[in-house]
């Protein structure tokens, strides 16, 4: 009798598997696999965006800051340029005003 039950069963399932819900599961596989590997390289990109930014950009090396510190330094401060000769720097902005106060007054600045 088990037998029987058994070779019930065989031919029962000797059918082909359905054609259109196999397509229709690879389709839909293939597509989320396709999103995922778009999205990790969008991901990717911008992680390595971020990191070029972080070290690169905005991280200014220690000389510029410091060449920068002292132009600043040189705009906006007093110092001699030629002491013996009485030629001294001013401030940018001093230098600035007096230019515009020579303008208004007609004088050659």
């Amino acid at each position: 009798m088990p037998d029987e039950h058994l070779h019930a069963a065989i031919e029962a399932d000797d059918s082909d598997p359905k054609s259109t819900p196999t397509l229709l599961v690879g389709a839909v596989g293939m597509i989320l696999l396709m999103v995922t590997v778009l999205l990790v390289e969008v991901l990717f990109q911008r992680t390595s965006q971020a990191e070029i930014y972080r070290k690169v950009i905005s991280e200014q090396p220690l000389e510029l800051r410091q060449v920068q510190a002292e132009q600043l330094e040189q705009l906006n401060g007093y110092r001699w340029v030629s002491q013996p000769q009485g030629v001294a720097a001013i401030p940018i902005e001093r230098a600035i005003d007096l230019v515009v106060e020579e303008a208004q007054a007609g004088r050659k600045p």
